[in-house]
């Protein structure tokens, strides 16, 4: 039997990830994103540009497909679109499901 979970992790909690640093990330932009898969767990782990760098694991769900969301723009006075990776749409669409 598997258990399937996926969740959003502090930054502290993958020391041993060998992530970019957050600043980095941040100056690239929103939409853009970082990932780390555990073959001998079986997990991946996330780190996405929204407003804010974004960490989240998954043992059944990844990067690919990449979606898009709308985001407001300040620069552009309007919302844009954003790539945005599968486990954080997951994500999005079940938090705070009481179960």
């Amino acid at each position: 039997m598997q258990i399937n979970s996926l969740g959003a992790l502090r930054k502290n909690r993958l020391k041993n990830c060998p992530f970019k640093d957050d600043r980095k990330l941040q100056k690239e932009g929103r939409g853009i994103y970082d990932f780390w898969y555990d073959e001998n767990n079986k997990l991946i782990a996330v780190k996405w540009v929204d407003n804010k760098v974004v960490t989240l694991a998954s043992s059944f769900v990844g990067v690919q497909p990449l979606g898009s969301v709308k985001r407001w723009n300040a620069a552009e006075k309007r919302k844009v679109d954003v790539p945005c990776p599968k486990i954080v749409q997951q994500y999005n669409k079940h938090m705070g499901v009481s179960i």
